[in-house]
């Protein structure tokens, strides 16, 4: 009887070993969606903002907010011919550091809503002019959990999610 009680000893313990591994990598895949969901919304949020400034203040600059119309002074006016051009900006790692002059931080107010669940670090974005009438968004948006190399900079992420969208935008004006 000894021995089988040992050897069921040991089965049920690679067995709980087994299932405690699991767990703790299902709970690592589960962190992992959450920073790119968050990231990814991040992203979104600073493209739809972004995109806001160019419209509100080409279209109708006397509807833009204090904030909008000083977010729309830091447009590259430099005109590039397509998004895949080497000259874009947004290329240059040193346009995202912290406080550069045409990095467009987001408003707390645009990505915190509620005291659970915000987006805990702000999105940002760049825009350039593109031809003649056009604007070229670049935004980034990043997990809760990402960390940069530079915490003063936050030009490069070190770990955690980073998401980057574009989008073209032509006012009717």
């Amino acid at each position: 009887v000894l021995p089988l009680a040992l050897f069921l000893l040991v089965v049920m313990t690679i067995i709980g070993i087994m299932v405690i591994s699991n767990s703790t990598q299902s709970d690592k895949s589960i962190q992992s969606l959450r920073s790119n969901a968050i990231a990814q919304q991040g992203a979104e949020i600073g493209l739809r903002y972004c995109e806001n400034v160019v419209m509100t203040n080409v279209d109708d600059a006397s509807k833009a907010s204090s904030q909008e119309k000083s977010d729309f002074t830091k447009v590259y006016a430099t005109s590039i011919a397509t998004q895949d051009d080497t000259n874009a900006i947004w290329r240059t790692k040193a346009n995202w550091s912290a406080g550069a002059a045409n990095r467009i931080d987001i408003p707390s107010a645009a990505y915190q809503k509620s005291t659970s669940g915000d987006i805990k670090i702000a999105p940002a974005c760049i825009i350039q002019k593109l031809g003649s009438n056009s604007y070229l968004i670049t935004a980034r948006g990043f997990g809760n959990d990402a960390q940069f190399t530079d915490t003063t900079k936050k030009d490069t992420v070190k770990t955690g999610a980073e998401v980057w969208l574009q989008s073209v935008i032509t006012p009717e004006s």
